[in-house]
């Protein structure tokens, strides 16, 4: 959501001149709006998509660390925004450890990215079925690591980059 706002004097301007935007009459996305943040604030939306966020970086750091996957696999960012990479020098490799990852998550039924955005339909469900995937496919990538054969263990193709540098 949008607005284009300014002191009086600035604004005043707009009483003389034609100005439209692409959404410019459209009221529907402002009672969204409204709504949406009157349910955050009675359901306490922040504070829930913190804690979810926290627990499941929680546990995923604790399973790098229980694995000895400190340089092999980050969790970065925020607990309500966070990523799982894969550093390694050469991208087609980083690649290929992300696909495999993402392999063994989708194979166990968790649709996986390796980014984490909870929302408030997240709950101790959905916490727990996201260890339980985590708790089986950490020990496999840590194998994978160490004998060095992610190739080998893709059962598809790894995934491509979606930006790429001119």
């Amino acid at each position: 959501i949008s607005a284009v706002v300014g002191q009086r004097d600035l604004m005043m301007v707009f009483d003389e001149i034609f100005f439209s935007g692409t959404f410019g009459g459209e009221t529907l996305s402002l009672a969204a709006c409204k709504a949406t943040i009157a349910e955050m604030r009675e359901t306490d939306t922040i504070s829930h998509l913190w804690s979810v966020g926290k627990r499941l970086v929680d546990e995923l750091s604790s399973l790098i660390r229980q694995h000895g996957l400190n340089d092999a696999v980050k969790v970065l960012g925020l607990p309500v925004r966070s990523v799982l990479a894969f550093p390694h020098p050469d991208e087609t490799e980083t690649l290929l450890r992300r696909s495999y990852f993402m392999q063994e998550c989708v194979k166990r039924g968790l649709l996986y990215f390796c980014s984490h955005i909870p929302c408030a339909a997240h709950g101790e469900t959905e916490l727990a079925f996201t260890s339980q995937v985590l708790r089986e496919v950490v020990p496999l990538f840590a194998a994978a690591c160490k004998a060095n054969d992610f190739a080998t263990r893709m059962e598809g193709q790894r995934v491509e980059t979606i930006f790429r540098k001119a």
